[in-house]
């Protein structure tokens, strides 16, 4: 375990997601996890879904902390809940020489005004990534374009995306798509990638994208080419949504769950 990989994220109370998959995955990769919290969601006052942002000096103290103690094999960015972390964020990751994955967690955001602002602070941080690894509801977002509906415009949008944020882009959630497949698709500013498993029939996919960008970080650290890092992090992923957890109660039911051999395909 001589690579060491860092996660900025959200602190997912259900446990399902967020920077406890990051951990359980990383370090299932074989990779020494360290992490930096940036909000945390729990549940509010009724009951809802409330994303608590910490202080932007906790978290530069993190991050200082972390500068401090280690050399960075990679680094993957989850949520990040206002402008203010954004702006740190992007600040640190100017001082590492390492593979960035960012996962551009915004679909959580009310209204079309935090969307725009958040949206605009997003792109200029992505630029600075190895790969952005958005779902279809972000990438139509940062596109600001209408639905997909098939794979074709899957990829094209990867390329519109690409065009905007000048860094590679896998776009997940094929499997919504009316197919056998679930289909993610890499546009690499040369060429397509399409990445395709069966569907499984399961709900329990709670955490898979944070598991999934966790995990090409981990695989970059390693010094994976991106291609076979998104192939290797798919494989875990599905094998993960296929022995998920089927919780009883709580907004952490159905989740994503860790797997026992990250070899197995």
């Amino acid at each position: 375990m001589d690579t060491v990989v860092l996660t900025i994220a959200g602190s997912d109370t259900w446990g399902g997601g967020g920077i406890t998959t990051d951990i359980k995955t990383i370090e299932q990769a074989g990779s020494f996890a360290v992490n930096v919290i940036t909000c945390i969601a729990v549940e509010s006052r009724d009951s809802s879904f409330e994303i608590v942002s910490l202080p932007a000096s906790l978290i530069k103290q993190q991050l200082q902390t972390i500068a401090n103690s280690y050399q960075l094999s990679a680094i993957k960015i989850g949520l990040l809940n206002d402008a203010i972390t954004i702006a740190i964020v992007k600040e640190f990751i100017e001082t590492q020489d390492c593979p960035i994955v960012i996962d551009p967690v915004m679909a959580f955001k009310e209204s079309s005004k935090e969307i725009k602002q958040i949206r605009l602070e997003m792109i200029d941080l992505m630029k600075s990534a190895t790969v952005i690894t958005p779902n279809l509801t972000e990438a139509k977002i940062i596109a600001e374009s209408g639905d997909i509906e098939n794979q074709l415009m899957l990829a094209d949008e990867a390329k519109n995306i690409y065009s905007i944020v000048k860094t590679p882009v896998l776009i997940t959630g094929g499997a919504r798509f009316p197919s056998e497949k679930a289909v993610d698709v890499l546009f690499d500013g040369e060429k397509v990638h399409f990445f395709e498993l069966p569907k499984l029939d399961t709900l329990n996919i709670h955490g898979a994208g944070c598991a999934l960008s966790s995990m090409i970080a981990a695989q970059l650290a390693n010094n994976e080419k991106l291609e076979q890092a998104i192939e290797n992090a798919k494989h875990f992923v599905y094998q993960g949504i296929n022995q998920g957890l089927s919780l009883p109660s709580g907004d952490g039911g159905n989740i994503w769950n860790r797997i026992g051999d990250i070899n197995e395909k």
